[in-house]
């Protein structure tokens, strides 16, 4: 945290001292200071908006909306800032950038009872994600329009498109070397296998068929 506020002090060049502003607000985020983070990002928001930089200033949008969905469990905060950093990322047609908001949003979006009005949402983040062969996108997208099909009782559907997206992440992992990295690929893609695991043994429980069990449990 030092270092990042002596790379920020005054002197710094701007948009640099503002994105030094959002790596803190994630780093105070991390250390629990939810509050102190809101400021941080609030900051970088306001010089980002004086800067003109789109890209920067939707990626501080986001980090701004998960510490108001996560920590400071403020859905309407959320909503607002996953829907700023979408239309800036489509204005700038950051596409790599949109599929990020639009995972975001609508993710909320099912947490909020609000399905419906994810579907679309995550179904465009699907096509650009497919469009541009980017693994990354396919699976976080495909994640979300699972959560939208399980709140509508769809486990079936749920969990294809889960394993569709485990297909996705597996195809990247194999790739990668050397070998002892492929696990650390996995770090951030928790959400999807939990979600998988859920899915697959709510199907066990249902039909109480052992490979259905089995299934889940290799999960």
């Amino acid at each position: 945290l030092a270092v990042l506020e002596s790379l920020g002090e005054s002197g710094a060049e701007p948009l640099r001292a503002a994105e030094v502003a959002v790596n803190r607000g994630v780093l105070l985020r991390n250390l629990g200071d939810a509050a102190a983070a809101e400021r941080a990002f609030a900051a970088a928001i306001v010089e980002l908006e004086r800067l003109g930089d789109g890209a920067a200033l939707a990626n501080a949008w986001v980090n701004a909306g998960l510490a108001a969905q996560l920590d400071l469990r403020d859905p309407v905060r959320a909503e607002h800032a996953f829907r700023r950093a979408l239309d800036l990322t489509i204005a700038g047609k950051d596409r790599l950038g949109e599929i990020q908001a639009r995972y975001d949003l609508g993710r909320l979006l099912v947490e909020l009872g609000r399905p419906e009005a994810a579907r679309p949402v995550l179904s465009r983040a699907r096509e650009l994600a497919e469009a541009s062969q980017d693994a990354e996108g396919t699976w976080m997208s495909l994640e979300g329009l699972a959560r939208v099909e399980q709140s509508a009782g769809r486990r079936e559907t749920a969990l294809a498109l889960v394993e569709r997206g485990l297909a996705a992440v597996e195809n990247v992992r194999a790739g990668i070397r050397p070998r002892p990295l492929r696990a650390g690929y996995l770090g951030d893609k928790r959400s999807l296998f939990a979600l998988a695991v859920d899915l697959a043994a709510e199907r066990a429980v249902v039909s109480r068929r052992r490979e259905d069990a089995l299934a889940a449990l290799a999960l």
